[in-house]
């Protein structure tokens, strides 16, 4: 749908700013162990504040850069569904 298409949009464009948004936990509860992981460490919040390549955190999930930006990319949709009833309250884009 366009709505879920824009979403998924806002968060590839203003992926940090747009993830670091949401509540805290939400990795938790929307994804898997493994996209959670990638989701923070893509973007630096697993402690470092320094975002990762696919490259780097395929080497520590033992996967291609490219299955890691598959991952990426799905993790990114969920938290594009999961965000939609905290729209409101994201700062604009």
């Amino acid at each position: 749908s366009p709505a879920r298409l824009f979403r998924m949009q806002r968060f590839m464009l203003h992926g940090f700013e747009a993830v670091k948004e949401l509540p805290v936990g939400i990795f938790d509860l929307a994804l898997d162990e493994r996209e959670s992981f990638i989701i923070r460490g893509r973007f630096g919040l697993d402690g470092t504040g320094k975002g990762k390549t696919y490259s780097c955190l395929g080497e520590q999930l033992g996967l291609s850069k490219e299955r890691v930006r598959q991952l990426f990319q799905r993790a990114i949709e969920k938290l594009g569904e999961v965000a939609k009833p905290f729209e409101s309250t994201l700062a604009p884009m």
